[in-house]
């Protein structure tokens, strides 16, 4: 507990200078009260904006994966062939993996559809959907408005990219249809200030979603207010309005815009709400108390009394302010010597302890995008970054790398037989034995269910098939207890060394990918390596290579 010195340090001083003089204090209050309102608006709007922000960063994250997929579907070679049959079943596998995805479909130069992940796609032509003008007309990543999808009939927005054949002309788009009831669980974990609603619209203004629910005023599918849309257009990312909505309450209005980077027009808004009685409501009242029973206030003090309140609060308010903006920038940052230890010089302290928790919350938070919760392995997430990398660095320096895609045989029969706890169990008993397997430069990922990688640097195409054999090995050495049951787990591996023949983080990829599935045709519990040039060096004789 403070001693009475300590706790009346301030009050003390504080007093001493209200002391000085006094004055009738009405156009003081009429401050306070303006102040409290604009407090009030400011304070929502900044939830607004955190609300924004924090849909704007899921939205971007989306798209890009989205953009990813795309762009590695357009150069399948059964894409670039237009081999329907294996098309769809690579699209069947996206469609499940990808529970976000309501359809992802291929066409041909005229627009017709001629293969999709959801069947039956008989008939359809999708030739005047503003995706497929756009990726045909501009060569590159695009995204449509609102729509009921032809083949799925749920509610979608499409986003596009251009497929070239072997010849390199223009064969058709890759499409996938975004189910739109995804966002209903993105802001139904959105804690809204209350009153609050927030909806989004196309790049037509047509709504696409609105929380809570839509209403008689608001439906789906109904257009967007003239001069809202054409607020949202006049090319700011962000901004914020007052204006009287369309069920006649005063409210204020925080929008923001998505564009595509080769595109300037928006293909997506999201325009919060909140009603202006929300947070004036309140203030209205406490200043009518105010009114009431104040009839005077403190004014300024003397010339003394204003430099003792410059030096005893201004300063080190400006102190404490300097060292909240180097906090907010990134930079580390230090109190002042001799600060004080009074109420403000106790503040700053504490400003210095939360500066420090929130350091360690943002790497923590770090950690956890990047990992996965049950094995400790990197998730896809981090694998997918890494990937681009490590092959940047290797083909920029000309050093070996080598990728190894491994997943446990028959998993899923463990599943069915004993269950997911024991599946579970075996999943981190796999990652520990091929963590423990591995070189502490190696990295090792979960990149799916029962699905794992490695990225081996400086490792040649030899030695990338003695690691997957380690990891095989390893695994194959640990048995897993559940209960009365002793489960033996074995892998399957596949590996590919970048070069010629992989000159591109995809394209090693799907020689892994190739070397894996030819393992497992071989009978599984074995490692396959691919055929690998360039500079990962040769195979050594005896080895498995994929056909």
């Amino acid at each position: 507990m403070l001693s009475c010195k300590a706790r009346n340090k301030l009050l003390t001083k504080i007093v001493g200078l209200l002391v000085l003089v006094f004055l009738p204090a009405m156009g003081s209050i009429v401050y306070l009260n303006m102040a409290l309102h604009d407090r009030g608006l400011q304070d929502a709007r900044d939830k607004l904006d955190r609300t924004v922000r924090g849909f704007e960063i899921y939205q971007n994250m989306l798209v890009t994966e989205i953009r990813e997929i795309l762009e590695v579907v357009s150069v399948l070679p059964e894409v670039r062939q237009a081999d329907t049959g294996r098309i769809e079943e690579t699209f069947r596998r996206l469609h499940r993996r990808e529970g976000y995805l309501s359809n992802i479909f291929l066409t041909d130069p005229e627009g017709r559809v001629i293969a999709s992940g959801v069947p039956d796609p008989a008939g359809v032509n999708v030739e005047e959907r503003r995706y497929f003008r756009a990726a045909r007309d501009s060569g590159g990543f695009s995204a449509g408005e609102y729509a009921l999808g032809r083949i799925t009939g749920v509610p979608v927005l499409h986003f596009a990219f251009p497929v070239q054949d072997d010849a390199g002309t223009f064969a058709g788009v890759a499409a996938v249809a975004l189910n739109l009831n995804q966002y209903r669980e993105v802001f139904r974990d959105v804690a809204l200030p209350d009153g609050a609603a927030v909806g989004v619209y196309d790049a037509n203004g047509v709504l696409l979603l609105r929380s809570p629910e839509a209403s008689e005023v608001y439906q789906v599918g109904s257009s967007m207010r003239g001069d809202f849309y054409a607020l949202l257009n006049r090319g700011d990312r962000r901004g914020c309005f007052e204006r009287t909505g369309s069920d006649g309450v005063e409210k204020v209005y925080f929008y923001a815009r998505f564009t595509l980077p080769e595109e300037r027009e928006p293909y997506l808004f999201v325009l919060l709400e909140l009603p202006r009685d929300t947070f004036a409501g309140p203030v209205d009242r406490a200043a009518l108390l105010i009114y009431a029973v104040t009839g005077f206030s403190i004014l300024l003090g003397l010339a003394g009394g204003y430099v003792l309140y410059k030096r005893v609060l201004v300063d080190r308010l400006h102190s404490l302010g300097g060292m909240m903006e180097s906090l907010a920038a990134g930079d580390a940052c230090l109190l002042p010597e001799n600060f004080g230890d009074d109420e403000i010089g106790r503040l700053g302290s504490r400003f210095m302890d939360m500066a420090r928790e929130v350091a360690a919350k943002d790497d923590l938070l770090l950690a956890s995008a990047n990992t996965d919760a049950l094995t400790g392995l990197f998730n896809r997430r981090k694998f997918n970054a890494d990937l681009e990398h490590q092959v940047k660095l290797a083909r920029r320096h000309e050093r070996p790398l080598s990728l190894v895609l491994f997943d446990i045989d028959h998993f899923k029969a463990v599943n069915d037989r004993l269950g997911h706890v024991a599946g579970d169990e075996v999943l981190h008993a796999v990652a520990l034995a091929a963590r423990a397997a591995l070189r502490s430069t190696d990295l090792v990922y979960r990149v799916g269910g029962e699905e794992f990688a490695v990225l081996a640097p400086e490792t040649p195409g030899e030695a990338g098939l003695a690691v997957a054999e380690k990891i095989r090995l390893a695994v194959e050495a640990c048995q897993v207890e559940h209960g009365a049951e002793r489960v033996q787990v074995t892998v399957s591996a596949g590996t590919a060394c970048l070069g010629d023949s992989a000159a591109d983080a995809q394209e090693l990829y799907r020689q892994a990918d190739d070397a894996l599935y030819a393992a497992k045709r071989a009978g599984r519990n074995r490692s396959v390596a691919a055929h690998t040039d360039g500079f990962c060096g040769d195979e050594p004789p005896g080895r498995e290579k994929a056909a």
